[in-house]
Formats: C-alpha cells, structure tokens, sequence
C-alpha cells in the first residue's frame, strides 16, 4: 500500500526522489502555483524544479511562513514574490475582511498596504528582485460576471443577451469603479513611496475577473504614479487571454500599450476562460507575445498544481520554441 505522499508522486510521475542536477536552465522562475497543494513536503517540490531546470523560484500568495522557513537559500534563488506572502492570512480572509489595497475603509486599506509592504520586506530579505501586487476591485454584487461565464461556457457568446449583459456590465462597472481607483492610487503611492531606494520592483498584476482593478485604460492610470523603471506591469498572459475571449479587452492591447513598461510575464495557456495550462496546450499565440517582450521582463511559468512533471517539461519547451524563454547549458549560469 503506497503512503499518501507516495500516491502524490505517482499522480505527478515523480519515478523516484533524486538529486539530479539538469544539464540546462530554462531563463526563467517556477511559481510556486504549481507545487503548494500537491500534498509533497515543500522542499520536495523546490528540488523538482531544479531538476526541471528552472534557476529561480517565484513564492505565490500561498505559500505559508513554515514552508518559507523549509527554503534553503544556499540551493534556491528567490526571484520574485507574490503579494501576499508568507499567508499568514490566506488571500481569501483578506477579501473577507476588506484588508485590501482598493478598500474604501481606510483601516482596511491601511492594512492591505502593510501586508504588502511586509512582502516587500520579506523580498528585500531573500534578495528578490520583484514584487507582484494585485489592486484589488471593486466590492459589491458580481453576479453579472457570474451569468456571463456561465453564458459563455454554453456556447451563448453570439447572442443578444451576452451582448446586452456586456453592455450592462460596463456600464456597472464605470458607476461603482471611482472610489476605489482612488484608494488604490493612495496604496499605491504609499507602496511606491517606501519600496524607492529598496533595489526591488513592484510589479501591478492585470487580472482574471471584470471587477477587477485594473482594466486596460485603468493600469495607465495606475503607471502613471511614477516612471521609475522599477516600478511598472506584471503581464499575465493567461488573464488578458481569458478576458478577450469574453470580449471585454483586446488581448493585444495590453502589450501595444504597456510593453515597454513590463517588469515581469506571467506565462501559461488558456483553453477558452480555463487558465494556468501548459504553454502549447491551448489558445494562446507565444510566438507573438514573444514579439512584445522586453530582453529584462521577468519570466515565470504559473500552471495549476493538477499539471505532471511531463506537463511542465512540454510546457517550457513550447516556450522556447515560440521565443519566450531562452534554454541554456548549465555551466553558463
């Protein structure tokens, strides 16, 4: 009878625990998406992608402060961190307690600002180079977005009532977006204000759902705080994808307008609206992203935790193919 833990690594097609070193890098980090709820010791999953060939690691917004404690920094290289993290708070009960950046109560907003300068600390510590903050959206009822996607995944994108729930769902969205656009410009002036002269870059993440902050006009917005060049865009690839295929922003836009202000890339494919799959396996146009990215943005695969080792591999491969990432030997680094 195979133990828990054992059953885990046959799911990932994890043959045996090796301390194999790989004869290439990929130039780019593995978040830890990937790994934290894979039921394996945490140090397991770092090793894998060593072994998978990636030189850095991005801590994601799960990653709690006994797993931060497992890293040995003497083996792993902490690229880029994910707001908020260590969870000391899971990033579900900060949006049920409004301890956000978009809060339109200053003692949440006050204290969604502190767990981001904490990860910025938490940064400046592990000698990260980036930052990624998330921020925030707009409180309220969300149930339009909900019948969309649920319009969408019957195969309804054509019809007058998706169209008509757009148009409702824009309008919606101007009305109650001010007030919080402006508690985020104030967190985000605070944040800017206490990472300068720290040596790491905030990265502002486009998101996922509608409600979100922010949308494609909203991020120049939010660019426009400062032009430091430490401070700029986490592109998430497979959240512009998913939103243009709901027919809210041109997935290209985001990159015709804000390439050069790109930090960081969060790289995956999308089947539809399902994101974080492997590059190669769904709808998704590498090879012109690839086109938009800048030599100095930041690259990181971010895939579900249900992706095997074999996924990732073909995943990453995909990439170097379509000009994403670049593959080296392993002596150059």
């Amino acid at each position: 009878m195979l133990s828990e833990i054992d059953q885990n690594r046959k799911k990932l097609g994890i043959k045996k625990v090796t301390q194999t070193q790989p004869i290439y890098l990929y130039d780019a980090a593995l978040s830890t998406m990937w790994g934290v709820n894979k039921g394996l010791p945490f140090t397991e999953i770092l090793r894998l992608g060593l072994e998978l060939g990636f030189h850095r690691i991005e801590l994601n917004h799960a990653v709690t402060p006994d797993m931060l404690a497992e890293i040995d920094l003497k083996y792993y290289k902490i690229g880029s961190i994910h707001d908020p993290c260590p969870a000391v708070i899971s990033k579900d009960e900060l949006k049920a307690k409004d301890w956000v950046i978009s809060s339109l109560n200053e003692d949440c907003r006050h204290k969604g600002v502190d767990i981001t300068l904490r990860t910025i600390d938490l940064a400046v510590k592990l000698d990260a180079r980036s930052v990624i903050v998330h921020a925030g959206g707009i409180t309220g009822d969300r149930s339009m977005e909900l019948d969309l996607r649920a319009f969408y995944e019957q195969g309804l994108k054509d019809t007058s009532k998706y169209k008509a729930l757009i148009s409702k769902m824009r309008s919606d969205r101007t009305i109650r977006v001010k007030p919080h656009l402006m508690s985020v410009m104030r967190s985000l002036e605070e944040i800017v204000a206490y990472c300068r002269g720290s040596g790491i870059c905030v990265a502002i993440e486009n998101r996922y759902h509608f409600y979100d902050i922010p949308t494609l006009d909203e991020l120049g917005l939010l660019l426009s705080l400062t032009d430091n060049e430490w401070y700029g865009f986490q592109y998430d690839v497979g959240h512009a994808q998913a939103l243009w295929q709901l027919d809210f922003f041109d997935h290209e836009d985001w990159l015709r307008r804000y390439s050069k202000r790109i930090i960081g890339v969060h790289l995956h494919d999308v089947r539809g609206i399902i994101d974080h799959l492997a590059p190669g396996t769904g709808d998704v146009d590498f090879e012109k992203i690839a086109t938009y990215l800048p030599v100095s943005a930041y690259r990181t695969l971010e895939v579900s935790s249900t992706l095997t080792i074999e996924d990732v591999r073909f995943g990453m491969e995909t990439l170097v193919e379509k000009g994403c990432v670049r593959k080296y030997e392993r002596d150059v680094f």
